[in-house]
């Protein structure tokens, strides 16, 4: 199957040695990565009565998924939304955990909509919100043989359709609406968003507390030459059958990991192509005065200056605003 985008980043890629298995490998499956998908692959593994192990470089499971306490008050580091609920295995898997949900809506507290600093007019405010109902009319009109970016999309549309394209990137994806396929992004958008009070990163961490873990174990060289692989670590090299590989898109860039033999063309030609968005959060802590603003208000500004930077006001009513912002001006920061 030829490497696409969608495929590469939604899933782990395995690597298994040509001939035939040995039967002298201490683990059947090596794991690499206590993200998501590693923590998948384990529990997966165990169902299916093979012997794995799982090492992780940080000292910590749950990759890009990290509930910070550090403020007294719990809130995402890293992902917030489950995404696509009704077909996204993590609501399965936090109803049975017993982890709580509700839905995710922005606008359940409220929005005000800033231009420079300057606060738009309720009415000003509700043609910039028509202008993404209007966003939508366009990509519904696109041909997806002939793809194109937002920004390609917008070029030539009211300055409220503009905003909704550029705000919606660069908030959702991270990324600056040029660098944004419109067809890649409609075939991922669907469905309604959930959230987790508790935080997404205790939801994955509660997942995988059973997996037995080796922490602050990088893996330096992964050798699938031979009958099995063999994978280097700081700590010794293990040997498996297969390996199962999910680290981050940036680890596999940086070359940080070795591969003997080095990996398919077309792998390495994906990985060298693919680009990773950018989108920061910052925690800040508030007690008293709210400055007017209800339980879950967003404050968005849509102008130049600081280009879309939003902040989530009192998020599940706790004393606490989380400022969002992606794309080159979270990379500038």
């Amino acid at each position: 199957m030829k490497p696409t985008r969608r495929l590469f980043c939604a899933a782990p890629f395995i690597l298994s040695a040509g001939r035939a298995l040995s039967q002298s490998a201490e683990y059947d499956v090596a794991i690499i990565g206590a993200g998501a998908a590693g923590l998948s692959a384990a529990t997966t593994a165990a169902k299916r009565g093979l012997s794995f192990v799982v090492i992780e470089a940080r000292n910590r499971i749950g990759g890009r998924t990290v509930t910070d306490t550090s403020l007294g008050i719990p809130f995402d580091g890293g992902a917030t939304y489950i995404h696509f609920s009704e077909k996204n295995a993590w609501t399965g898997i936090a109803e049975s955990l017993g982890v709580a949900t509700q839905t995710g809506n922005w606008r359940s507290g409220g929005m005000r909509a800033y231009d420079d600093g300057v606060r738009l007019l309720d009415d000003t405010d509700f043609a910039r919100r028509q202008g993404r109902n209007k966003l939508w009319e366009l990509v519904d009109d696109i041909d997806y043989d002939n793809d194109i970016s937002f920004a390609k999309l917008v070029a030539r549309a009211p300055k409220d359709v503009v905003q909704a394209a550029y705000g919606m990137t660069r908030g959702a994806v991270g990324e600056e609406p040029e660098r944004v396929s419109v067809a890649d992004y409609t075939r991922l958008y669907d469905g309604q968003n959930l959230v987790i009070p508790a935080g997404y990163g205790t939801l994955v961490g509660k997942f995988g507390a059973a997996v037995p873990v080796q922490l602050d174990t990088p893996a330096t060289r992964i050798d699938w030459s031979g009958s099995g692989v063999k994978v280097t670590t700081g700590k010794g090299t293990i040997s498996a059958k297969t390996a199962i590989i999910t680290v981050p898109l940036g680890v596999l860039q940086a070359d940080t990991i070795r591969f003997s033999p080095r990996l398919p063309d077309e792998t390495l030609s994906a990985i060298s192509r693919l680009q990773m968005g950018a989108l920061t959060k910052m925690a800040l802590k508030f007690e008293g005065d709210r400055f007017g603003c209800n339980a879950d208000m967003h404050l968005t500004e849509v102008g130049t200056s600081v280009p879309g930077i939003t902040f989530e006001m009192w998020p599940f009513d706790r004393n606490i605003v989380i400022a969002w912002y992606g794309a080159d001006y979270a990379r500038k920061i």
